[in-house]
């Protein structure tokens, strides 16, 4: 059924994941993305996440790349990164990541107006931010001990925070991850509208300050309960952060928000997206302010 690699992640037959998933059923689709289609799988008592990369999209993948970027995800071991859990990589048939899988969803669809779960509260919203924050400075900083290198995630969004049986956030999909050099200019994989750094975009330069301003707009969407892009806007308001650059919006009052909560999303929601890279603060600074109000609460209610 499975080997194991030496970084001790599984290696799985195709015919596996296609037994796990029902052949592959659309009763087993939980999802899709640009990067690929993903299923509901079982294996034993456990519950996993099969994301099918090739055959979907009809593209060719470079498999030494895949197994590059594959290689670098299995170094990263955080309580806030989707545990990647093997992979497939058969001649002739679709690539195929293993995940565990989070009963709680995503975060973009937590916040739509319309989800069946019940609305997230303010606090809940900030240790998600914390969540996201922690996880991202993990990917950032090189691992020696485990010879992962600092890594660009590059695709920052709500639909990429995956929320736990408990609610705790995990950073997923890094299908365009990269490690990260200042040296190289990175032009594949643009990342998903609305969340795009305009520095990149207009550059092709990829840095750390480009996931924080892909962060900051996920804090907008976590204080606003706005989506990220909304193509029924008018053309000047169709992406929040300029929307936001340009008037203040209101908190979701969904999330009964406090003036000290809203104020340090909104204020650091700001900052991650500012116009000049320089003027963003580093995840450091982020996870410090986020933890503060989080300490907070947790003082207060003791």
């Amino acid at each position: 059924m499975s080997t194991f690699a030496a970084d001790g992640s599984a290696k799985y037959s195709y015919a596996s994941l296609s037994g796990m998933t029902n052949s592959f059923s659309v009763q087993n689709k939980i999802g899709h993305g640009g990067s690929g289609v993903v299923f509901l799988g079982q294996i034993g008592r456990s519950q996993v996440a099969i994301k099918v990369i090739r055959a979907m999209q009809g593209v060719q993948v470079d498999d030494t790349e895949f197994r590059t970027e594959l290689n670098v995800l299995s170094m990263c071991k955080h309580e806030n990164i989707v545990p990647l859990l093997g992979s497939s990589s058969e001649p002739g048939k679709p690539l195929c990541l293993v995940y565990r899988y989070m009963p709680g969803g995503s975060l973009a669809d937590r916040l739509l107006p319309s989800s069946f779960s019940p609305p997230l509260p303010a606090h809940a919203r900030i240790d998600i931010a914390v969540g996201i924050a922690l996880g991202l400075h993990y990917l950032h900083q090189p691992d020696t001990e485990r010879r992962k290198p600092s890594i660009f995630h590059r695709d920052v969004k709500s639909a990429n925070i995956l929320l736990d049986a408990d609610g705790y956030a995990k950073i997923a999909d890094a299908g365009i991850a990269r490690e990260a050099d200042s040296s190289v200019t990175m032009t594949g994989g643009m990342g998903t509208s609305g969340y795009i750094d305009p520095y990149y975009f207009d550059s092709g330069e990829f840095t750390t300050a480009s996931d924080v301003f892909s962060c900051g707009v996920v804090l907008l969407e976590l204080l606003t309960g706005l989506q990220a892009f909304d193509s029924t806007q008018r053309p000047l308001d169709r992406k929040l952060f300029k929307r936001a650059r340009r008037t203040v919006i209101p908190a979701d009052a969904r999330a009964g928000f406090d003036e000290t909560k809203e104020k340090l999303l909104r204020d650091l929601a700001m900052e991650c997206t500012a116009e000049d890279i320089d003027e963003r603060p580093s995840l450091e600074d982020c996870i410090a302010r986020l933890l503060g109000e989080h300490r907070l609460r947790v003082s207060e209610s003791a």
